[in-house]
């Protein structure tokens, strides 16, 4: 993902979360908050726990950012395969308002075929965050592949065009689209 973001231009920031084995909400979402920076062109990406971090961040952040990404992410301690060790160190509520307030967008990427998670969870983070729904299967389950697709196009700004006659998309000299995209 790194590799394919430096290809496209893009800048990121990357952090290692401390204590991966036993992490603590306070010590994960102070550490992101204190080594990166945020302004209104950040999209900040989350995975599994890492979308539970992201989201509590945005909660504290005292502006806006362009969008929240998340993959694979928990909306609450009920795990599909197993318990895990963080379920009592974080606290699973969410402050929805104020995550939609400093967001201008919110897009929720779910896997249906995740062994951590239902499926449900990213329907009902989905809907309790406002937030654009796309449900696909992952290229490995839980969104743990090396490369993941639909990471990288969500990361990346783009429009899809489709067209009956592509012969005639090399003389298009403008796009429109629409508000409501």
């Amino acid at each position: 993902l790194k590799s394919e973001l430096n290809k496209r231009g893009l800048k990121y920031q990357c952090p290692d979360l401390p204590n991966p084995e036993a992490p603590t909400e306070e010590e994960q979402v102070n550490f992101v908050l204190e080594n990166c920076k945020f302004d209104e062109n950040t999209i900040l990406f989350g995975h599994s726990l890492g979308a539970v971090v992201a989201m509590k961040v945005v909660e504290k952040l005292k502006h806006r950012i362009a969008g929240l990404i998340t993959a694979g992410g928990f909306a609450y301690h009920n795990f599909k395969d197993r318990q895990r060790p963080f379920s009592k160190t974080f606290r699973w509520k969410f402050n929805y308002k104020k995550i939609r307030k400093n967001c201008s967008f919110i897009n929720v990427l779910s896997d249906p075929q995740d062994y951590a998670i239902r499926v449900e969870q990213g329907r009902k983070l989905a809907e309790d965050l406002g937030a654009n729904l796309t449900e696909q299967n992952a290229a490995k389950p839980h969104f743990t592949n090396q490369q993941e697709p639909l990471i990288l196009q969500s990361l990346s700004p783009q429009i899809t065009c489709f067209t009956t006659r592509p012969d005639t998309n090399f003389g298009a000299t403008f796009v429109v689209l629409g508000p409501e995209h």
